[in-house]
């Protein structure tokens, strides 16, 4: 993963977050921090999202960011499991019951699209 696709993930902290298991599909919108080719999310109250995202390796994590001239849309396919702390990202740590998913980065798409100016 090259400097600027790490740029632009850390430029946002808000993801569309997609976990399917046994045929059951699960969606959230959270807050996220990227830190050493992972993204650890902060989950608070998807409870089947949870559920569904122990030790699964078929999560999605969509993120668009903008900047003056494009609209990238990045797609993040990784293996999640549940933490209770972070020792990578303290800042984003386990408080009142807010659940953390750390997810392991295996794949990274990213299209990008002109911006309409208006």
């Amino acid at each position: 993963m090259n400097n600027e696709m790490i740029k632009r993930i850390k430029a946002n902290n808000k993801c569309l977050l997609v976990s399917s298991y046994n045929d059951e599909v699960s969606v959230g919108i959270c807050n996220y921090k990227y830190c050493d080719n992972r993204i650890l999310i902060e989950c608070i109250n998807y409870t089947n999202l949870l559920e569904n995202l122990n030790n699964n390796d078929n999560c999605i994590i969509y993120i668009t960011v903008c900047d003056e001239d494009y609209v990238y849309y990045i797609i993040i396919k990784g293996i999640a499991s549940l933490s209770s702390t972070s020792f990578r990202c303290p800042s984003i740590c386990n408080q009142n019951n807010r659940y953390l998913i750390d997810i392991e980065i295996t794949n990274i798409d990213c299209y990008q699209e002109k911006r309409n100016r208006i």
